[in-house]
């Protein structure tokens, strides 16, 4: 610490604030107890937060936040909970580590208004709430109402801040990055898309009532029909109930678009899902159904596509919250079958996941390989193999001979040649002898 830092420390320590007599030790008694915070719900941060009611010098109640209830917030406790009853709080001062809050759930009543119920007389602040519902409001709703604002001193409001990074952080991802207009747009992208398949659905409906189900036709012909008729029947109340979610949907809401690319998914609207998905990732980027949604998405958009995903570029980050985007591609591979594992693979990789930690999945898509090999269709040992070349050429890529030989040595094991161009094509002319690289080169 600089002697500058270490003067302005000494200085707060021995200052005494107000008709209260606030002192260092009661700040530091605040950021302190805010220390014994415990997580609260899986998944889910929460802020640590701890409160001090202070008059004349003596300390009459202290809590953080979940002392003696979940999700209870450390104001609310220390002036209802533990001061209650006592007449003293009435001019008190309040010391609180994070600004307080000025909503909650429908049946909580914020601590701003637990506040000014209790005629505080000035709230001392570390930082205000990184939330920009409350950020702000809660210290100008206070002094509005008459209520002084104070400030912790430096040193410690930085401890406060960094005791709190991981929970301002998850805040700051939970912020939409798309614009409002933007989320509109791609609203009406769906909806027109929707609107596009219902207009679709009820012309192939009404051109079957009108060829099929006349009383020309058979009575097999027309009890097929029936059938498919009621099929596009079903369908189409689908898609309306999906064009409604579409109308309805909620701007800035993550739960209200995953649950639009949800109905999508049904629908197999895989392409219009993706979109909805996407919206969701980029209003709240912690939300593991939104990736989970955007992930499968694309794993269905693309399941026959042999070329896919080497078409893409490797991207060296995944600059999503903790690796959302590319873990996901790992979880979900080990449901799929050997050459879809591979290409999941290679997808978590292009979208920034580490080659060790994606390489366990390629070898175990080995493995099952070899011990069905015996028992696969052509085709689906065509698939495989396209898998495998089109990994090798990722591996030389990425300057893995070891690995791109691996991988080659997997497509080999199967002397049935797959449709390949470029350097795909190569690698298996390669590997499979059909190359003459002093040929070549003349």
């Amino acid at each position: 610490m600089s002697k500058k830092a270490t003067s302005s420390v000494r200085k707060a320590t021995s200052n005494v604030y107000g008709p209260n007599k606030i002192t260092y030790t009661h700040f530091k008694k605040a950021v302190d107890i805010a220390k014994e915070c415990r997580p609260e719900t899986s998944g889910k941060l929460h802020p640590k937060v701890g409160a001090v009611i202070v008059k004349k010098g003596k300390i009459i109640a202290s809590a953080y936040r979940g002392e003696v209830g979940r999700a209870e917030h450390a104001e609310y406790i220390a002036l209802e909970k533990k001061a209650g009853g006592d007449p003293n709080v009435q001019g008190a001062d309040l010391i609180t580590t994070l600004e307080p809050c000025t909503v909650r759930s429908h049946d909580k009543r914020p601590c701003v208004s637990w506040i000014k119920s209790r005629n505080i007389r000035k709230v001392w602040i570390a930082t205000l709430d990184p939330n920009p519902v409350i950020a702000g409001y809660g210290e100008l709703q206070l002094q509005e109402d008459g209520i002084k604002i104070g400030r912790f001193p430096d040193n410690l409001a930085d401890e406060v801040l960094h005791d709190n990074k991981e929970f301002f952080e998850w805040v700051r991802l939970k912020q939409p990055t798309i614009s409002r207009i933007d989320q509109k747009n791609e609203r009406l992208v769906i909806i027109d898309a929707l609107k596009e398949s219902i207009n679709g659905a009820n012309q192939l409906r009404s051109l079957l009532y009108d060829r099929f189900l006349s009383p020309l036709s058979g009575k097999k012909e027309r009890n097929e029909t029936k059938e498919v008729v009621g099929f596009l029947n079903d369908t189409i109340i689908k898609f309306e109930k999906a064009l409604e979610q579409a109308l309805a949907v909620q701007i800035d809401s993550e739960g209200s678009w995953v649950q639009l690319g949800s109905l999508l998914t049904d629908l197999k609207l895989h392409g219009i899902a993706l979109l909805a998905y996407r919206v969701a990732t980029e209003i709240d980027a912690t939300s593991n159904y939104a990736w989970t949604g955007l992930t499968l998405s694309e794993l269905e958009l693309n399941r026959k596509d042999v070329t896919w995903p080497f078409q893409y570029s490797i991207t060296p980050i995944d600059r999503s919250p903790f690796q959302k985007r590319s873990k996901t591609w790992l979880r979900f591979s080990e449901f799929e079958k050997p050459d879809m594992k591979v290409r999941m693979a290679a997808r978590a990789l292009q979208l920034g996941q580490k080659l060790d930690d994606i390489w366990p999945i390629v070898e175990k898509s080995a493995e099952e390989i070899m011990i069905s090999e015996k028992r696969k269709e052509k085709e689906s040992l065509q698939k495989e193999k396209m898998a495998w070349v089109e990994m090798s050429v990722m591996m030389g890529s990425l300057g893995e001979e070891e690995k791109q030989s691996f991988c080659l040595s997997i497509a080999a094991k199967n002397p049935s040649r797959p449709k390949l161009s470029g350097p795909a094509k190569m690698m298996w002319d390669l590997a499979t002898g059909d190359l003459n690289l002093d040929e070549s080169e003349e």
